[in-house]
């Protein structure tokens, strides 16, 4: 759910960036995100495959997961340098802009959350044939500890008004 909040909220802004660029290109917007239509198309279609990948319930192969983990930890990269680095003059790459770094971290975010949650098929044989020195990797089982409540004592509980006696 909330992968699928997350691309849909990404979606639907670079869509309006993508219309308010064509419509209104010396908005002052665009000082904080690219007007350039490449890169909103670009933006857009990145979008799309992020709500595509959001409204599945498994990967078809292991190479559609290897892709989506590979594209989640260069996204999320790219996203944080560029955000740190960049401003209204300086950036890494001279077509995108601070809030073009922030949707492609948003995304990069989706691909991460269904790369680790999604299941998937096993590493293909012809590939870990090529990787001997890989040891078989065991899927993690395990459950974060939930603290218990702290109840408190007995005189606050009547101050609130939860005990009536």
């Amino acid at each position: 759910m909330v992968t699928r909040s997350i691309s849909l909220a990404t979606g639907l802004v670079s869509l309006a960036v993508f219309l308010a660029s064509q419509l209104f290109s010396n908005d002052p917007l665009f000082l904080f995100i690219s007007s350039g239509l490449i890169v909103n198309i670009l933006m857009v279609g990145l979008s799309a495959a992020a709500i595509y990948i959001s409204y599945q319930k498994r990967f078809s192969s292991w190479y559609v997961f290897f892709v989506c983990s590979m594209l989640a930890i260069v996204m999320m990269a790219s996203g944080f340098l560029g955000v740190f680095y960049s401003d209204s003059i300086h950036s890494l790459f001279s077509a995108l802009l601070p809030f073009d770094y922030i949707l492609t971290m948003q995304c990069g975010i989706v691909f991460a959350i269904c790369a680790l949650s999604y299941e998937h098929a096993d590493m293909p044989a012809s590939v870990r044939s090529r990787l001997k020195s890989l040891p078989a990797l065991p899927r993690p089982d395990f459950v974060l500890p939930v603290p218990k409540t702290l109840h408190p004592p007995m005189i606050f509980r009547r101050m609130s008004g939860g005990i009536l006696h």
